[in-house]
Parts: C-alpha cells; structure tokens; sequence
C-alpha cells in the first residue's frame, strides 16, 4: 500500500510539473511578445512559416489578415474607382496651399475650406509635411501647444491618415510614415502611426510595391522598434527578381533584420553567385563591409567578390584595394586566385604604393602566413622610400612583425633597414611596450639585432611604462617576451652583455601548451624506444633549463644518451657537450609559412628555435604535424618513417 502512494504521489507531482509548463508555454508566445511587436490587431494574426531552400530550412515569421468587418471594407477599397475630374482645388499644387500657414491652426484652417471628397492623397500627405515642418521650427512650436492638449489635431491626423491609406500610393504611404516618425511632429500620434503601418505592410504582402519601397518600408519599421514588422517584409523580397542596381539597396537592410536575415542573405548570395553584375567598386565595397558586420556564413560570396576583383583589378584604385584587403582579413578569407591578383597589381606600381595600402598588404599577408616576394618586396621599397618622417608608429609595427613572422629579407636590405633604425630612434617613445616588443623580437627573427636601443629597452622607466598598464594578461605578455628577447640577444649577438634590468618573478609560473603537439609527442615515444633499444632514453616534452619559460624552449621529443643520470636536466647551462641528444620538434601548420613556390618555411620564431638549438649542441629534427597525424594509424609505415629520419642521427651520436 505504501509503495502504492509512493508511486501516485510521484505521479501526480509530475503532472502539476507538466501542466506548469504548459501553462507557461501558453502565455509566453515569442510571436507575440510585448518587446517584439505591436499590440494585438484586429487586421492582423500572427504565424510562422517553415521554408526550405535546398538544404537549409528556415522558420520566418509572416502576417495573416483576419477576415472580419476591416478586412472586407479594405477589399472594398481597394478596388473603388478615384473620379477623374479633378476640382479647381485638386488642380492647384498641393505644396502651394500650404506655403503661408504660419502655425497648426493656420493648416487646420486651410483644410476646412475643403470639402472631404477634395482632400487627396497628395494635398493630406503635404498638410503633414507643413505640420512637421512647423513642429521643427522652435518659433512656432509654441503657439501650437494648446492645440496639442485638444482632440482637434488628433483627429485630423486620423483622417489625413485614412484619406492616405484609402486613395494614396505607396510612396505617400512611405512618406507619411517618415515624417511622423520625427520626434517634432505635432500631436498624439500613436494611432496614426498603427494605421499607416499597418497599410504599408498590406502593401507588402498585396506584392504592390517594388524593392526599394519595401527596403525603405524595412527600415521604417526599423525605426519604429518594430522587429516583427519588418521580418515580415520578407515575403516582398523572396522569389522576385531584384535587378543589379538594387542588389545593393537589399544587402542594406540586412542589418535591420533578425528572424529573417538570413533567408534574405541566401537569397541574395544565391543572385550574386549566379552572375549579377556588380558595376562600381563603392558596391562591392559596402557589400563587403555588410557581409562582415553580418557574420553569417560568407564563403561563397566572398568566391564571387574575389572573382569580381580579379577581373576589375585594371580599374581598382588603391584606396579599393586597400579596403578590399582589410576587409578580407577581417573575413578570414583568402584564396590562391586572389594571392596571384595581389601579385600583379603590386607588380604594377614598382614606384610605390601609399601607406595605408602598405599597412593593410602586410597584416594581410601575416594573417595568412603566405610570402609573396613580390608584394613583400615592393613593400619594403615603399617603406624606404616614405623614409622615417612620414612614417608612422602602426606602419613600422605591422612591416616588420610580417617581415618577422614570414622570415622575409627584403631585396633592398641596407635601405630598408636604415628606413627601419630612423623610424624607431625618432619615435620610439610612440611605441606602446608590446609594440616595441613586437618590433624589436621580429629584428631577432631575422638575425638584425637592435644593440643601439637596447639601453632605453632594458631600464627601470620601460619596467615602469610596462607595468602601468591595466590589462594582467598584457603584462604578463610583455613580461615574457622581454625574457625572450634578452635569451635570443644572448645566443646570437655576441656584443650583447650580461648586467639589463629585467622584470622579476616572485611566484610560480605556468605555460600554456598546445594539446596537439603534447599528444604528438607521447604518441612517439613507444616506436622511438624501439628504435633506440637501450642506448639512449626517450623523454616527451622537456623544459630546457636557464632559459625563459617559453613554448620555444620545450623540446617535444628529447633523445639522450642513457648513461646520463636520470636527474640531469639539459638546456643553456649544461657543462656536458649535448651533441649526443636528439631534439625532435613537431609543427602543425601554424608553424609554416607559405611562400610563392608553394613550399613551406619555418615562421621567424620557429626559425630562430632552431637556431638556438644548434647553438645549444642539440640535432634538431623537425616532424610535420600532418604528417604524424596521417602515419597515426598505419604503426608500419609509421615505423618505417622514424626509422629513415632517426636512426642516421643516432648513428652520429654515437660515433661522436
């Protein structure tokens, strides 16, 4: 019996849980929230729609007219014929009437002299104007404020209202809307807004307006914080054919959009990629500038756009192409046709480019790791030639952090780095200390050690301008990489001294390492201790001592002679001679950086880790991520693999 209950009560807690729920469900419909949409209408319901495009199926909000008293009597309406003869009135031009009122009234007054059969579209979308124009004009806005409080101004917007809705066109309509959305316009508004709003979107789904009238009735909606609304426009813009001049127009409303953005987006790029011609650089541009605001999925337009510039490149100005290029960076796009484009249009102005362009080529370039000699080269040349006084702290910082990070060496290599030495010694103070970090350590990646700064480098003031920065993690950054600065100086320049203030630590450090790599490298330990048998001891990912803590000064496989004692630790301060030890680093593909041949190089850091390891005594080995990843599978191939790479070493090590 008490198992009976136990189990009722279980049940019955479960269904108030479900009917909770229910209930819940009930009163929050996200079609109709208070924040999303206007008040319940009696004109309008609201649903949803599932729509499938290929394989993407989208759920878009649309509009359902209720079929009541308002519904018919529009129908009506809409098909009433307007009488052609015009009065004397009607023929007079609308925007005359209206020219010497002087206040609200003066217009109110202006409009009794009609008859309400004589108030067209044109002369009630003109009252309105002049109210809003006399609502803006602070000298007059004043004498209007105790018609505000009446009900006079009220419904008179009302019936402007309903003559606009009943016998006026879609632009009177767009109009109308624009001008009551100025935060002067006269009087209470709230109903006439509703009314117009509501006529416009009947406008939309009766397919009477073209694609400009409903991109602009997207942004009034916009403007009107009505998101549902304007999600509902989709259906004026889905399946009808949008000419190349209004492409544009459409990709900028896409802002404007939420549930629907992106079915109007692949509908767009559906066009783009079929062939639509886009004429004028501005509109690839602000396309581009769109796509990256958007952050939907962009590679197939992005294809096109490339494409496009490819072809037009002989018409591109180098403003254009510098936007071009940022933008594509900021895209994280990149493709092999693009890379040859840049090459020729480089190619062509040997003379020099300005710059912002040499800027924008050189983080583009690093962001992708690829050195193109041609475009790299004609960077440098451009660079000498600004010389240091029109040089800028951002232009300096950007060349060579990507001359470091691709390990380049320009052709013009006295004057590059003269320009180089000029540009740091007149501004140095400019530099923000990660910058000069950034600068200073890609000089050491490409063997160009910067002895004349090194006293203004390592001195109480940088410690000081270092550490009053506010962001932990930026000082810590800064911290390691003057570490790593003062090692690297010590290996390769040997008139480098000994006695530099360098920032202390006063607790344990720890270094981020990549889990990629780590998993390599114990993955090579078993069929490494095959291959070495008893002679030699096989350790995963070893710090090397008296030296900073830095993910360069790890060894990802060490070999060493097994007569070593267990405890001893190598790296800088070693007595013993290490070319008994095998150094295996592991690079994925960020460690590589692509050059014009297609063949890949070590970045600069990486570079100058191998330089260090050979000054060190170790036999450096290097394994291509890739590669390892492949062979993980297949134990003889993979044997076979180390065999052919490790052995010959251990053979050296052991004649030596």
């Amino acid at each position: 019996m008490a198992l009976v209950l136990q189990n009722y009560t279980r049940w019955f807690m479960s269904t108030i849980k479900l009917a909770s729920r229910v209930i819940r469900t009930g009163k929050t419909k996200r079609w109709c929230s208070s924040h999303d949409g206007p008040p319940p209408s009696p004109q309008f319901g609201h649903s949803v729609i599932l729509l499938q495009d290929g394989l993407n199926i989208e759920e878009l909000p649309i509009a359902v007219r209720r079929a009541n008293n308002q519904f018919l009597q529009m129908r009506l309406k809409s098909n009433f014929d307007v009488p052609n003869n015009l009065t004397s009135a009607q023929k007079i031009s609308s925007d005359s009437i209206f020219k010497k009122c002087q206040n609200p009234e003066a217009v109110i007054s202006k409009l009794d002299e009609f008859n309400i059969d004589e108030v067209t579209a044109p002369l009630a979308y003109h009252a309105l104007a002049k109210l809003s124009e006399l609502g803006m004009n602070i000298e007059y806005r004043n004498l209007g404020a105790e018609l505000d409080k009446s009900f006079t101004i009220d419904s008179v917007l009302l019936q402007l209202g309903n003559i606009i809705c009943k016998s006026g066109t879609t632009d009177n309509l767009i109009g109308s809307m624009k001008l009551i959305l100025l935060p002067s316009f006269p009087g209470r508004i709230g109903s006439l807004r509703k009314l117009l709003a509501e006529q416009c979107l009947n406008q939309v789904l009766d397919n009477m307006c073209n694609i400009v009238q409903v991109c602009q009735i997207v942004e009034i909606f916009s403007a009107m914080q009505q998101q549902l609304w304007a999600d509902k426009c989709w259906v004026g813009l889905m399946g009808r054919k949008i000419d190349e001049a209004d492409i544009l127009r459409v990709f900028k409303i896409l802002p404007s959009l939420k549930e629907s953005q992106r079915a109007v987006f692949n509908h767009l790029e559906r066009l783009v990629v079929a062939g639509a011609n886009l004429p004028e650089e501005r509109s690839v541009l602000e396309i581009l500038t769109i796509v990256d605001e958007l952050r939907l999925p962009h590679r197939r337009i992005c294809l096109c756009l490339s494409k496009w510039m490819r072809l037009n490149l002989h018409i591109m100005t180098e403003d254009g192409i510098t936007k071009m290029l940022v933008l594509f960076r900021r895209l994280d796009y990149s493709d092999p046709h693009l890379v040859q484009a840049m090459g020729r249009f480089f190619k062509s102005r040997t003379s020099g480019v300005q710059e912002e362009l040499i800027v924008a080529a050189s983080d583009y370039f690093r962001h992708f790791q690829l050195c193109h000699t041609v475009v790299l080269n004609v960077v440098a040349n451009s660079f000498s030639r600004l010389g240091h006084k029109k040089l800028n702290v951002q232009t300096v910082e950007a060349v060579l952090t990507a001359f470091g990070v691709l390990d380049f060496h320009p052709e013009n290599d006295y004057a590059f780095w003269s320009a180089v030495e000029e540009a740091i010694d007149k501004r140095l103070i400019e530099f923000r200390p990660e910058s000069l970090l950034n600068v200073f350590l890609s000089c050491i990646y490409l063997q160009r050690y910067p002895l004349n700064f090194v006293p203004r480098l390592f001195s109480s003031h940088f410690i000081h301008r270092l550490h009053s920065q506010t962001q932990y993690e930026l000082i810590e950054s800064c911290r390691s990489k003057m570490k790593l600065l003062d090692a690297a100086m010590s290996f390769e320049c040997g008139q480098y001294g000994t006695s530099h203030v360098l920032p202390k630590d006063y607790h344990a450090k720890a270094m981020a390492r990549d889990g990629r790599i780590s998993r390599a490298a114990n993955q090579l330990v078993t069929p490494l201790l095959q291959i070495c048998e008893h002679r030699f001891n096989v350790t995963a990912s070893v710090v090397l001592r008296d030296l900073p803590l830095n993910p360069i000064y790890v060894v990802d496989v060490l070999i060493s002679p097994a007569g070593e004692p267990a405890i001893f630790r190598y790296g800088y301060g070693r007595t013993y001679d290490n070319r008994n030890c095998v150094a295996i680093l592991i690079h994925p593909p960020e460690h590589y950086a692509i050059h014009t041949t297609s063949k890949k190089r070590l970045v600069g850091v990486q570079a100058m880790r191998h330089r260090h390891l050979l000054l060190m005594g170790f036999r450096p080995v290097h394994f291509d991520w890739q590669e390892l990843v492949s062979l993980e599978a297949k134990k003889e191939m993979l044997q076979l693999y180390l065999d052919s790479r490790i052995v010959p070493l251990l053979n050296d090590c052991t004649r030596s």
